[in-house]
């Protein structure tokens, strides 16, 4: 992705061909593993993928790391300020 993202703006339609095929072998590849693991779909069964509660805890999930994501990194530094005490302050002074 790095590679992908540092290239000239002129050559985007590249960027959107190849983020498209992403998607698409990340769909199929999913699809064959939930095929290998659960079987073939049946028609006579009802398929019910998320629940109320489900969604809103997955809402929840995704709002919180929308929110991490977006967060100025100037909240994740740590404080550069060192403590200062008096005996720092001072100067030494060397006694014979």
């Amino acid at each position: 992705m790095g590679l992908l993202l540092t290239i000239p703006p002129s050559s985007t339609i590249g960027l959107f061909i190849a983020l498209t095929a992403w998607l698409a072998a990340s769909w199929y590849i999913m699809q064959m593993v939930q095929q290998l693991l659960f079987g073939p779909r049946r028609p006579d069964l009802r398929y019910a993928d998320l629940r109320h509660p489900e969604f809103t805890s997955l809402l929840i999930v995704v709002l919180a790391l929308l929110a991490i994501g977006l967060a100025p990194t100037s909240l994740y530094e740590p404080d550069q300020a060192p403590n200062k005490t008096a005996a720092m302050e001072r100067s030494l002074a060397w006694n014979r």
